[in-house]
């Protein structure tokens, strides 16, 4: 994750970039979704923009990070979902 300025007081934000990367390190431009969670998340003392889950076929999600309340340490997690295909 890249975040643009890692010490957000509160009522500000900052924000985050979620990469998807293949194993040659290129970035994966298919269909993905990404999902960004954290415990000042889950207890609504933070938000995202545009939302929590988003969606990029460029290898790159961007979210905005909004402190509402939360104090302290907050680490934010990112999962990304793919679509695979097999083909027999």
């Amino acid at each position: 994750l890249d975040i643009s300025n890692p010490s957000v007081s509160a009522g500000g934000s900052t924000s985050v970039a979620a990469y998807i990367v293949n194993s040659d390190g290129t970035l994966y431009t298919q269909q993905a979704t990404v999902n960004f969670n954290s415990p000042c998340i889950a207890a609504s003392t933070a938000t995202l923009q545009p939302g929590a889950s988003v969606q990029t076929s460029t290898g790159i999600a961007t979210v905005t990070y909004q402190a509402r309340g939360c104090s302290g340490p907050d680490i934010i997690t990112a999962t990304a979902s793919v679509l695979s295909l097999i083909h027999i």
